[in-house]
């Protein structure tokens, strides 16, 4: 029962609050600097949903005030999983979906002019991405950001270079 990545990122967030509701969920998702997590209720209440028959979550009903709401909490076998989906080498060192790759794969059908104009407008993107802050409450949280920037911004001066290498 192997848990997809937003599967697990939901439990995780779920197990760092002890008890969430979807909507703390979408909240946290839609919050990401990560383009990756959907934060809208078209994937976080429907998967929330399998997760619960799959008999990884409990669920307590409830109201505040007027509004009904369900908070979630993870049972033992939604910690297992969520270990199992957490310390996976395999998963975590895996290529998954890069949209800069992605790109760069391709970067034969443009001309050297049209590279080099999109490696200028992907720096200055990544860079006014750097200017932003993110989880500025939490120092952990922004010191990974941080570190992942400066990864993807090396990546960036890598890929230019075997771009410029070999344009076509």
């Amino acid at each position: 029962m192997q848990l997809t990545d937003l599967e697990g990122a939901a439990l995780a967030e779920i197990a760092r609050r002890g008890v969430a509701t979807s909507y703390a969920i979408a909240r946290a998702f839609s919050d990401s600097p990560s383009e990756f997590w959907s934060g809208s209720a078209g994937a976080v209440y429907p998967m929330l949903k399998r997760l619960m028959e799959r008999g990884l979550l409990i669920a307590d009903s409830g109201k505040r005030g007027r509004r009904a709401h369900t908070g979630y909490a993870l049972n033992e076998a939604g910690h297992t999983a969520l270990k199992a989906w957490l310390l996976d080498p395999q998963r975590a060192s895996g290529l998954g979906f890069d949209p800069l790759r992605t790109r760069a794969v391709h970067m034969h059908l443009a001309s050297i002019e049209e590279i080099e104009r999109w490696l200028a407008q992907v720096q200055e993107a990544m860079q006014e991405q750097a200017r932003q802050a993110v989880w500025s409450d939490n120092e952990r949280l922004s010191a990974i950001h941080d570190a992942v920037l400066k990864n993807r911004a090396d990546l960036l001066r890598r890929l230019t270079s075997v771009l410029m290498q070999y344009p076509k």
